[in-house]
């Protein structure tokens, strides 16, 4: 069985899709995503490298593979006769555009509202993708939402005062996307504080 090309795959993609949006926000798959991002892979191959059972990866991706986040891109038989499939995310990194998805064009209000009121509003419109937190949890939520949202800003800005104007624009990008998830991967508090969230998010995800 001749294996067949690559699917393109594009550096980032904004998700303003509800179910796409619900989907990686299980810790699980968006972890399937990360690693399908970096290069195709077979179940096994992602079984065990999140040292998981092969049976529960192929349920994930059979659901990312019907929201189109992730592909087949070729076919290998082993020399024992097996078919090994794999599979490969269709972006390397996607956003999660709550935001847009709450409201996809700013009205004169919400250019009006401050930081903490927009923050606010995005946390309660989780609750149209079934994370819903109660007005009891909402001040918490502010606070993880803000120390991850500085975290990763601080983190970009020190990425972008570093870029060099002499390549090319689309490997500038590459260069960033690369850098920038290295340093988040490899700052603790960022780590800390972005487990915490997905946590979080998890603790009020309705079943």
């Amino acid at each position: 069985m001749s294996p067949r090309r690559a699917a393109p795959i594009k550096d980032t993609e904004v998700l303003s899709d509800k179910k796409k949006i619900k989907l990686l926000l299980d810790p699980q798959r968006a972890e399937i995503i990360r690693l399908l991002g970096q290069k195709p892979m077979t179940v096994k191959q992602i079984a065990d490298a999140l040292r998981k059972k092969p049976g529960t990866i192929l349920h994930h991706l059979d659901r990312l593979k019907k929201a189109k986040l992730v592909v087949q891109v070729r076919t290998e038989k082993t020399r024992t006769g097996i078919v090994q499939r794999y599979y490969q995310a269709t972006a390397r990194e996607y956003q999660l555009g709550v935001a847009r998805v709450i409201s996809p064009e700013p009205t004169p209000e919400e250019i009006a509202e401050t930081p903490e009121d927009r923050s606010r509003n995005v946390i309660i419109g989780l609750a149209e993708f079934g994370i819903i937190i109660p007005e009891s949890k909402i001040p918490h939520a502010l606070e993880l939402l803000k120390a991850m949202t500085e975290c990763e800003d601080n983190i970009s800005r020190r990425i972008y005062s570093s870029e060099k104007s002499s390549m090319a624009p689309h490997i500038q990008a590459e260069v960033t996307r690369i850098l920038r998830r290295l340093a988040l991967d490899q700052d603790n508090e960022c780590s800390r504080i972005q487990e915490e969230w997905h946590r979080f998010l998890e603790w009020h995800r309705t079943k």
